[in-house]
């Protein structure tokens, strides 16, 4: 026998979704980034790996543009190897494509 839900929530921000689990109105998938074992110790991570494919991040920068300091500390998330100085660097100069290059270590995804 296969249940379904009774109502389907779906808010754009992963802290609403986490209100709403540790109100007990259900569960939420997130992403990996979105869970802070520090700050969400009310709440318990579980991988979900095998329940999804992988999927494709895309970062998009603003050739000569401005990338604030939480824009940084995003991107470090998930690429601790690229620098905020090679991002600043590479966004003035080469252009978005070569900072996405090494970001993703020289793999671009739909082309180069």
């Amino acid at each position: 026998m296969q249940s379904s839900p009774d109502y389907s929530v779906n808010p754009f921000d992963a802290d609403v979704s986490k209100t709403c689990v540790e109100l007990e109105m259900g569960i939420a998938v997130l992403a990996r980034i979105a869970f802070d074992p520090a700050r969400d110790r009310s709440l318990v991570a579980m991988n979900a790996d095998h329940l999804f494919q992988p999927s494709v991040l895309n970062l998009v920068f603003r050739k000569h543009g401005y990338l604030s300091r939480h824009a940084h500390e995003f991107v470090s998330r998930f690429a601790p190897h690229v620098s905020p100085d090679f991002i600043r660097r590479g966004i003035q100069v080469s252009g978005a494509l070569q900072v996405a290059r090494h970001i993703f270590r020289g793999k671009i995804f739909g082309g180069d």
